[in-house]
């Protein structure tokens, strides 16, 4: 469904635009907002661990502290 909304965007001329879930809507950001700020993830987090599992990069689930 995102990427439907993001045809529909961008056929009716939205331009420079993500589009993005906001309480179950489809809506659409302006790109310079949404990179305003950037997020920081956690390596030792369990959402990433579980990216690392499900794409297979088993070498990097455990990272070493610096």
């Amino acid at each position: 469904h995102l990427a439907q909304n993001a045809v529909h965007m961008a056929m009716a001329g939205m331009t420079d635009v993500v589009v993005g879930d906001w309480h179950n809507h489809f809506v659409a950001v302006p790109i310079a907002l949404a990179v305003r700020d950037r997020r920081k993830i956690d390596p030792r987090d369990q959402l990433w661990q579980s990216v690392l599992m499900v794409t297979r990069q088993e070498e990097y689930l455990h990272p070493k502290d610096q």
